[in-house]
């Protein structure tokens, strides 16, 4: 695999899921159960985006066969249908606009599990304060 493939799992309980390979720090293989989509004409992280929406995930769920362990063929992947701007300056908006979103997500979610890990601590240092008699509980 190299930068800026997108990989597709095919087969198992994580079909579906979507990944881009952003860094590779060295030579690297896949397994089998995945589809690396090389070569991408448009601006990869636009068809990652793509690949990750609603849309599409609906299209791979109608498509999965297979109960005990799902599936779903290269073919019907390759046979989903996508937008694709006709302007390059609005795939580069929709980009841009998507990273400034997922990095106010992912700034979020930082906060958030800083303030449980504090939380934790917190509920620590009370649980051994009350088991330590250095505070009263009534």
């Amino acid at each position: 695999i190299q930068e800026n493939d997108v990989l597709i799992v095919k087969t198992g309980s994580t079909y579906g899921k979507i990944g881009i390979v952003k860094k590779l720090p060295q030579e690297a293989t896949i397994n089998p159960q995945l589809l690396v989509l090389k070569d991408i004409k448009i601006n990869p992280d636009y068809f990652y985006s793509v690949l990750k929406s609603h849309i599409i995930q609906t299209q791979v769920e109608r498509e999965v066969i297979g109960s005990t362990i799902p599936t779903i063929s290269e073919t019907k992947i390759m046979s989903f249908k996508i937008a694709i701007p006709k302007n390059l300056a609005e795939i580069n908006e929709i980009v841009n606009f998507t990273n400034d979103i997922n990095l106010k997500f992912s700034m979020a979610i930082s906060l958030k599990e800083q303030e449980i890990e504090k939380l934790k601590e917190y509920k620590s240092t009370l649980i051994n304060s009350a088991v330590t008699g250095k505070i009263k509980v009534s």
